[in-house]
């Protein structure tokens, strides 16, 4: 099981228990974490060699910036719901009962992949603009 499958499992579990939806919230959460992990990516390429492959749009208004941001998720998380089908979502899920059994190591597991880079790449990105690296 890839690290999206678990973020995605887990989060399912996790918001199925509040009585939402797990398949849209889930998918939210995984593509929250490729989001991160792509900017992190980024950021770590824009330190070592110095090329932006992700030149941010700027608009020079920040309610505009967030309508394309919008314009460009949304699809995304379209796609990645169709992805994660029920058929994928009821396999995956019997593989993560069956393979994930502790839910500390569970919980552990799940803010390494989704909040650390998170705070790596806020932790980068303002000592990039400080320019203190």
């Amino acid at each position: 099981m890839n690290i999206y499958n678990f973020v995605f499992c887990y989060f399912y579990k996790f918001w199925e228990k509040r009585g939402n939806d797990g398949r849209i919230v889930g998918s939210a959460h995984v593509l929250f974490t490729l989001i991160i992990h792509f900017l992190f990516l980024a950021e770590i390429i824009l330190r070592t060699i110095g090329i932006n492959i992700f030149p941010l749009p700027n608009n020079g208004q920040y309610v505009s910036n967030k309508m394309v941001y919008f314009i460009i998720c949304i699809p995304l998380w379209i796609i990645i719901g169709i992805h994660f089908n029920k058929n994928r979502t009821n396999h995956l899920i019997l593989v993560y009962n069956k393979t994930y059994t502790n839910p500390y190591r569970n919980r552990l597991k799940a803010i390494t992949i989704t909040v650390l880079p998170m705070v790596l790449l806020i932790l980068l990105a303002v000592l990039r603009q400080q320019s203190i690296l």
